[in-house]
């Protein structure tokens, strides 16, 4: 009977990796930081409609808050009752409170997969098992080029820009995800907003470069669905995220 780790390695890193490798001979410039580009416009094409679903969710939860916070108010002492009251709201406004997670936990297998394929797979040394991984009719590596700009995808980055620019590109699209909520659930997301750029940017540090590569260009595809392409390539979005950020802190 196959293990798990066994069935991972064929369902996800064995696929990523000859994609990888396929991408690098397909594309003329031969660098896998080019494969991670076209792995990363992939699997955000791949989870483009649950992300969608995920989205108008969120949306929808915030436009319910006001609601919400009345209900918390009116059954403060009757949790049961809140419950009931609770699921009777989102039943109505159609929503399911699993389904903006569930994009996020399936972007994991794609995240330990690439931390694989860039921690051991795309080693110098491993070449030769690098070669076994790969599918028949995927060209065999006579050698393997890691750098990609200023860093080695399957070192840590060497001026920590890219963990940086992760933890940005996750407080960015956690806020625009947030909107105008209000309420106490809104409160403690806007405290999970502000803790996970920072968790992000500490894992950061340790991971590769490739993956942190990855994750960033992954946070800002997720940005260009959430605000669409007109705004993201005029940075509307961006502007709006910073005049909230003012107005908050000049009522603060």
């Amino acid at each position: 009977m196959a293990t798990i780790g066994n069935l991972f390695h064929t369902i996800f890193y064995q696929p990523i990796l000859n994609i990888m490798v396929l991408c690098y001979h397909l594309i003329p410039l031969k660098n896998f930081g080019f494969a991670i580009i076209a792995i990363t416009v992939l699997s955000r094409f791949i989870l483009w409609p649950l992300t969608k679903k995920g989205i108008d969710s969120q949306k929808k939860m915030t436009a319910i808050q006001p609601k919400l916070s009345e209900l918390q108010k009116k059954y403060a002492k009757d949790k049961d009752r809140l419950y009931q009251e609770t699921m009777a709201l989102y039943k109505e406004a159609k929503i399911n409170p699993a389904s903006g997670c569930l994009p996020l936990l399936l972007q994991f297998p794609f995240y330990i997969a690439i931390y694989q394929a860039l921690g051991t797979g795309l080693k110098a040394d491993n070449l030769a098992k690098l070669n076994a991984d790969l599918y028949t009719f995927i060209p065999k590596l006579t050698e393997i080029k890691t750098m990609f700009l200023w860093f080695d995808m399957t070192k840590h980055d060497p001026i920590m820009l890219l963990p940086v620019l992760v933890a940005a590109t996750q407080f960015l699209q956690a806020k625009l995800t947030m909107g105008k909520a209000s309420g106490p659930a809104a409160d403690a997301a806007k405290q999970s907003m502000l803790i996970m750029p920072v968790v992000f940017l500490i894992i950061g540090l340790q991971l590769p470069s490739g993956l942190n590569f990855y994750i960033f260009l992954s946070n800002l595809l997720a940005i260009f669905q959430q605000v669409g392409p007109k705004d993201f390539f005029r940075f509307a979005w961006l502007t709006s995220v910073f005049k909230k950020e003012a107005k908050n802190g000049n009522k603060a």
